[in-house]
């Protein structure tokens, strides 16, 4: 049997949280609102980690790499852009945008299951015309 339940989460009296998402650690959670922010969450303390502000009607997904060190990336669909984004969370230094790219109005952006042979977390953007692309993150060999 298959169930669907849709709750808003509600911040304060002006915000109201569209969709979470946990990160493959079940540690962080990014909440999106309809006051176009995305909020990152420590999930064991409820603290505010990071925020990021002009994100309306935004969909995410979380990336990983589990290297030497895990390296954690949020995914950012922004559809009003056709934009889709990619931001260091853990591991990374850089507070900087680690990507972009155009990919069209009306795609859906899914959260996937850990491909243990490849010891990454990936995620799919289905595009508009039903292209799927799978976005990750290139590996510098060493």
């Amino acid at each position: 049997m298959f169930t669907y339940t849709e709750t808003k989460v509600k911040f304060d009296s002006i915000r109201a949280g569209l969709s979470v998402v946990s990160d493959p650690t079940g540690t962080l959670i990014a909440v999106s609102d309809h006051v176009a922010r995305i909020t990152i969450w420590d999930a064991t303390t409820m603290v505010a980690m990071r925020w990021f502000k002009g994100y309306r009607d935004a969909k995410c997904a979380w990336i990983a790499s589990k290297g030497k060190v895990m390296e954690l990336y949020l995914a950012i669909y922004v559809p009003v852009r056709g934009l889709l984004e990619l931001w260091p969370i853990v591991g990374s230094e850089s507070t900087t945008r680690a990507g972009a790219r155009s990919v069209g109005i009306n795609a859906q952006l899914c959260q996937t299951k850990s491909f243990t042979s490849l010891h990454k977390e990936l995620c799919i953007l289905i595009r508009a015309d039903g292209r799927l692309s799978i976005v990750g993150i290139h590996e510098e060999s060493t």
